[in-house]
């Protein structure tokens, strides 16, 4: 089977949709000795940058190929793949798989007026990607309902396969000499001391990020010495933190992530929308306890691990926070369930639900 996949933003996307590509592209390749790949880049720029990729991932350069997007239209690929949420552009014939990570532009789109072009482009885009789909490969079975419900795609055309947890270097079950020198050092190196609570993730609207930085006041008014940390690009990048128990980091890098999410007394997930929650999934493997917003795709991914509250409810989540904070007992216990809950999660298996995809599309094309 030969693939292309439209990678357009492969270069450029650090966040999740981006790692997943990363993730998968070396993992279905080894899986299927008979795949080969096709990567669709836009400009010189992103070929160096995508061949420096494949270089240093291990994939034989005969098994994957980098080409210019204009050259899409000639492959003749027997499955074409969009991971971005859209479909754009089309094959000039040939089966087309879609992976719709969530629609939440739809589900929740900007009601400010001058969003409504915005908001009105994101439906065409999404309207398109579902209607030039033979199929609509997602993250979760909660995504699998919203396309359904928002883009009126069968169920039959829809395929859903979790996503995976980054191997973390160092687990919460082992090498805590390791663990306490190496992550101690990031610590200093980023200005982090502990006790803290960590959010992952952009100040987009659907994370909710207010309501976790309520919560903390919460506890920091009861008067428990704790900051909260925020992982994730900032809009104002260079505005100062309101408060002085405010840690605003900006994006970081992988391994530093890892370290925050082991040496957190817990990580707070306070979103009201995920399509998956990978932060969630990569807090419990990296053996942090979670509160979570009971929200969305987060109770079919976190299952009994974390402590959960309701969405937007900081009261709730300042008293999830306090019993992980005040019990060692507790503490310990999220723990050890998050280790568990993870381990039901891989990129391994996450290529072979888009490997059966791709054939399931295959197949269906044949048909017609």
């Amino acid at each position: 089977m030969l693939v292309a996949v439209e990678a357009r933003r492969f270069a450029r996307d650090t966040r999740g949709m981006g790692r997943y590509v990363r993730a998968l592209l070396p993992r279905l390749i080894s899986s299927r000795p008979s795949l080969s790949v096709e990567l669709y880049v836009a400009d010189d720029a992103q070929a160096a940058f995508a061949r420096a990729w494949l270089a240093g991932s291990g994939i034989p350069s005969s098994r994957l190929t980098v080409r210019r997007i204009g050259e899409l239209r000639q492959s003749a690929a027997d499955v074409f793949w969009y991971p971005w949420n859209h479909a754009d552009p089309l094959p000039a014939h040939g089966p087309v798989v879609v992976t719709i990570h969530d629609v939440a532009p739809l589900a929740l789109p900007d009601r400010r007026i001058s969003a409504l072009f915005r908001n009105l482009l994101w439906r065409r885009r999404y309207a398109r990607a579902a209607s030039n789909a033979t199929i609509v490969l997602t993250d979760s079975e909660f995504s699998a309902r919203e396309v359904e419900r928002f883009l009126n795609v069968p169920r039959a055309r829809i395929r859903v396969a979790h996503l995976g947890p980054d191997a973390p270097a160092i687990d919460g079950r082992g090498e805590p000499d390791l663990l306490a020198g190496a992550d101690a050092a990031a610590l200093v190196r980023m200005g982090v001391s502990t006790p803290y609570i960590l959010t992952v993730g952009a100040d987009d609207r659907r994370k909710d990020l207010d309501t976790a930085a309520r919560a903390v006041a919460r506890l920091v008014a009861g008067g428990r010495r704790v900051s909260l940390v925020q992982a994730g690009n900032r809009r104002r990048r260079n505005a100062a933190a309101p408060h002085a128990w405010i840690v605003p980091l900006g994006y970081v890098e992988q391994p530093d992530l890892a370290a925050l999410y082991r040496t957190a007394a817990a990580v707070a997930i306070p979103s009201i929308y995920e399509g998956f929650g990978l932060p969630l999934l990569e807090a419990m493997g990296h053996g942090a306890p979670v509160v979570c917003s009971r929200a969305a795709s987060l109770p079919e991914i976190g299952g009994t691990a974390p402590l959960w509250f309701e969405p937007g409810d900081d009261a709730g989540m300042a008293a999830a926070l306090a019993r992980v904070l005040d019990d060692p007992t507790v503490s310990a216990a999220c723990r050890a369930a998050g280790l568990d809950q993870a381990s039901l999660f891989s990129w391994e298996a996450t290529a072979t639900g888009t490997l059966a995809a791709f054939d399931d599309a295959a197949a269906l094309a044949g048909d017609r």
